[in-house]
């Protein structure tokens, strides 16, 4: 089907958005969400708040991910946003080298390897063209697929957007020299952060004219908190209690988590009744419970499991008194 006839088809251009990591298991099965959990409750988030930005803005989402868990290519309806999900089967030579990798000791640059090597050309090019996709979002530039999507995307004539998602710096040694070509071969980047920005700019010499300062996509419409006092009787705090809340992934240095705990040491110090509240988890989950056994007995409450339900989630943030991030 033409590109034409598909965006007459779904009355909207489209943009094909590649999802994080090389396997889409590299961050779900973190979090213990499978496939069919992606296709039936997980919403929220980064990537959902992006294609409702981008809906809203008259734009269709093809989201695009890999895993080693298909073997074929795989179609399916995100059922809370509606969203189309194409799933590519992994190559071959990923997989083996992958199992190969993990029984050597581990290497950046064999990372980097592996992640050059994880897009399937062939299968993602047919996708393009059945979504009729007008051009290639994906999440993070500090990363060696962001590399190979770019230079797909000369090749198809079709152009490359990437976003900030915290990496600063490339993996290894073995992208160092080909970032500088990819970052300002690619048609543009979105970077939320003012340090971050500054930092492209200096360090990859890319015009502030080809660097979006758009913040992530958040429907603050659909953020109603409930009262206070009735979230803090459903989770059993103390009323008396100051209330700090954070959520999301545990990766402790790109979350910024040993920083918290750092903090909360001081305040703990200071103050008395004072309760840092956490839910979720992570490839640091380990890591994040040794800083946190550090931290002053009774004053901290980890959830350590992924909530993906927005209305399970609700009590935490209603019950404090401030949230960080």
């Amino acid at each position: 089907m033409s590109q034409v006839t598909q965006e007459t088809a779904h009355g909207r251009p489209t943009l094909a958005l590649v999802m994080w990591g090389d396997l889409f298991e590299d961050f779900h099965d973190t979090i213990g969400v499978s496939l069919e959990d992606f296709r039936t409750t997980l919403s929220g988030g980064w990537l959902f708040g992006y294609t409702e930005a981008l809906a809203s803005a008259g734009v269709r989402t093809a989201l695009v991910t890999v895993s080693a868990r298909v073997d074929e290519v795989t179609r399916f309806t995100h059922e809370p946003s509606r969203t189309q999900v194409v799933v590519l089967p992994a190559p071959r030579r990923h997989r083996w080298l992958r199992s190969l990798v993990s029984r050597l000791p581990r290497r950046k640059a064999f990372s980097s390897t592996l992640s050059y090597l994880s897009i399937p050309v062939f299968a993602l090019r047919r996708t393009v063209r059945t979504e009729g996709a007008r051009a290639l979002l994906t999440q993070e530039y500090e990363h060696a697929r962001f590399d190979v999507l770019v230079l797909l995307g000369a090749l198809w004539r079709l152009p490359v957007f990437a976003t900030f998602q915290g990496g600063d710096k490339p993996a290894s040694k073995l992208e160092r020299p080909l970032r500088p070509f990819a970052v300002r071969r690619s048609a543009g980047l979105i970077i939320g952060s003012s340090r971050e920005r500054a930092r492209v700019e200096a360090v990859y010499g890319v015009p502030a004219a080809r660097i979006a300062p758009i913040p992530n996509a958040l429907d603050v419409r659909s953020h109603h908190l409930m009262d206070r006092s009735i979230a803090r009787e459903r989770l059993g705090i103390d009323p008396r209690d100051r209330v700090v809340e954070w959520h999301g992934r545990v990766t402790v240095r790109r979350k910024g988590l040993d920083v918290l705990c750092d903090a909360w040491d001081i305040v703990c110090r200071d103050r008395d009744h004072v309760l840092l509240l956490l839910v979720g988890t992570g490839p640091d989950a380990d890591q994040f419970r040794s800083l946190l056994d550090a931290l002053p007995a009774g004053t901290v409450r980890w959830r350590d499991e992924y909530v993906a339900d927005r209305d399970e989630l609700l009590p935490y943030p209603s019950a404090a008194d401030v949230y960080v991030l």
